[in-house]
């Protein structure tokens, strides 16, 4: 019988301890394909292995879902026409923004008092993800491209919206 083993074929009369094992026709079986010379443990074990495999990749998914991405917060521009793109970024509890200077050196700076952040941007850099995990307004601004003054922020501001 022609069974491919390790690349060779082998061909062993039926009964032969090398003859290769009948296999499984029940369109139902979830191994059809695997030899019935696996012993039942074997076999259970590789259906064991593979819904273990199936199952990470389905919580691989959830792990992965849009409130643990990240977004990107764009500053651009220079003088007057400085600016962060959104405006207002709004994402769920526990989410993440980055920042980038997509155009020019940009300093993030945070201001309003529910948080302490600040990182220096030259053209093309981009920040590590910054989490949120509690609900809130955070603000911030380029402190090169933008002031805040008693409180008001002017030029390039931004806010974060964590709901």
């Amino acid at each position: 019988m022609g069974e491919q083993v390790g690349g060779s074929p082998v061909f062993a009369p039926e009964g032969h301890p090398y003859a290769p094992a009948p296999r499984s026709t029940h369109s139902a079986d979830p191994m059809k394909g695997v030899p019935m010379s696996f012993s039942h443990r074997s076999r259970t074990a590789a259906l064991a292995a593979a819904l273990t495999l199936a199952a990470s990749s389905v919580l691989t998914v959830f792990a992965a879902s849009p409130a643990s991405a990240a977004v990107t917060v764009r500053g651009s521009g220079f003088g007057t026409s400085a600016r962060w793109t959104p405006l207002t970024t709004k994402i769920a509890k526990g989410g993440a923004v980055v920042w980038r200077a997509t155009s020019y050196t940009h300093r993030v700076k945070a201001y309003g008092g529910n948080w302490t952040y600040a990182h220096l941007l030259t053209q093309g850099a981009s920040t590590a993800p910054r989490a949120f995990n509690r609900k809130g307004t955070y603000r911030f601004f380029c402190s090169i491209h933008g002031a805040v003054v008693g409180g008001v922020c002017s030029g390039m501001c931004g806010k974060i919206v964590v709901g």
